[in-house]
């Protein structure tokens, strides 16, 4: 894929899933700005914020597995819902037991925080299987950046604006329910 950051990944501290983000993911990708190859860095750019076209097999793979996942979620909750399940059909998709327990673990879980906790876990698990072998390089580095996201979200659903947030859009889905069980 890219080049080596030999540099650049030594400097960077262990992420846990359960720990804070040791900074923000703006301010890695100015350091990656400065210390990566234009491709690469455009690279980091796209998994970090999900958007624009992947260029490497790698970050295309992870990408495909999101897909997947969250092609999956759809179906078990419309399952859940007693409604059709959507059309997802795609030409490279492929069944991932791994997702799909996953998602019933999630679908079973007692709030949509601790859902998205065991979805997330799952992705954290996949980029971990991912990142084997992948110590100094852009992939190690876009692995990196894809936890680190993941931890800054759970970093701003844990504040106050987030906790807000997620108390009016879990209260919303609650009355959801209670109209569709009347």
């Amino acid at each position: 894929m890219g080049g080596s950051y030999y540099y650049f990944a030594s400097t960077l501290p262990m992420l846990d899933f359960e720990g804070q983000p040791p900074f923000a993911v703006e301010h890695f990708l100015d350091e990656a700005e400065r210390l990566t190859a234009g491709r690469d860095f455009f690279e980091l750019k796209t998994a970090a914020r999900g958007e624009g076209e992947p260029g490497s097999p790698f970050l295309k793979d992870w990408l495909r597995f999101e897909r997947d996942m969250r092609c999956e979620a759809a179906v078990v909750r419309a399952g859940a819902l007693n409604r059709p399940a959507p059309d997802l059909a795609s030409e490279e998709k492929g069944f991932d037991a791994a997702i799909r327990l996953s998602i019933n673990e999630a679908a079973q879980s007692p709030d949509p925080l601790a859902g998205e906790k065991v979805l997330d876990r799952a992705r954290w698990h996949k980029l971990d299987q991912m990142a084997r072998g992948h110590y100094f390089d852009l992939e190690f580095l876009v692995v990196y950046v894809i936890k680190l996201s993941i931890l800054e979200r759970y970093q701003k659903i844990a504040s106050w604006e987030g906790a807000q947030k997620f108390e009016a859009m879990q209260k919303k889905m609650v009355e959801e329910k209670m109209a569709q069980l009347y």
